[in-house]
């Protein structure tokens, strides 16, 4: 097929499983049957929830309406709504709040099986995401990962947050960066590489990696992905 043609039947196949079912598109190259490296998004995707939100609800800290609100109508980009609500968790024990956390993170059905089954097949499996740290990093432990990027909140000598986020962000070009850097680093070809996101952060990711697959993706991203899981479930 040419480009032009390849690029209509992925569009056509993904409008086709929107609501039927999950639907796959890769080319046919060794590379397909190689696949080394697998890279999730966190909030949506191996979580059922945004995990900023979720930081903040476990450290019972209330994010206004008029912020959210904000957000909706676009008037604040990612990285903008990402340091206002980190801002909110300013005077919180990090500690007690990670605790917390290690026992209401809600994992999205099928997440540790497909994990584990991805690990048996020699890949390594990880996560990118912009999401906060502390709440990446639960995630890995729980789930055995090889490796887990978020957003760092810096905390004060004392371990309390102190509002601010480390540089550099992770926002949707520094995910696709830290893609290109773990490849560079486990000597992997991009062709071998496959991500797995949700929200429209991750689109330069899925645009980079080998295979891209969407989980619940906006219409917004179809010519990134070459996949797409229509339903809230990793056991697929």
């Amino acid at each position: 097929l040419s480009t032009q043609a390849e690029h209509r039947v992925r569009l056509d196949l993904l409008e086709t499983g929107r609501n039927r079912g999950d639907v796959s598109m890769q080319k046919a190259n060794l590379q397909r049957r190689s696949k080394r490296l697998v890279v999730f998004d966190l909030s949506w995707t191996v979580i059922q929830a945004d995990a900023v939100d979720l930081l903040c609800k476990t450290a019972e800290v209330e994010i206004p309406e008029e912020l959210r609100a904000s957000r909706e109508k676009k008037k604040l980009n990612g990285t903008d709504y990402l340091r206002r609500r980190a801002a909110l968790l300013a005077g919180c024990a990090m500690t007690s709040v990670r605790e917390k956390l290690m026992k209401s993170v809600p994992y999205t059905d099928g997440a540790a099986n497909l994990c584990r089954g991805l690990k048996r097949m020699g890949c390594k499996v990880g996560l990118i995401s912009s999401g906060p740290q502390v709440v990446v990093d639960i995630v890995k432990r729980e789930l055995d990962l090889s490796f887990a990027y978020g957003n760092v909140l810096e905390t004060d000598e004392n371990g309390y947050f102190t509002g601010e986020l480390r540089e550099p962000i992770i926002d949707a070009g520094r995910k696709a960066e830290l893609l290109h850097m773990l490849c560079m680093q486990e000597k992997i070809n991009l062709e071998q590489t496959v991500a797995v996101g949700d929200g429209p952060v991750s689109v330069e990711m899925l645009s980079t990696a080998g295979m891209s697959v969407a989980f619940e993706q906006p219409d917004a991203t179809d010519e990134a992905v070459g996949g797409r899981i229509s339903n809230r479930s990793l056991n697929t």
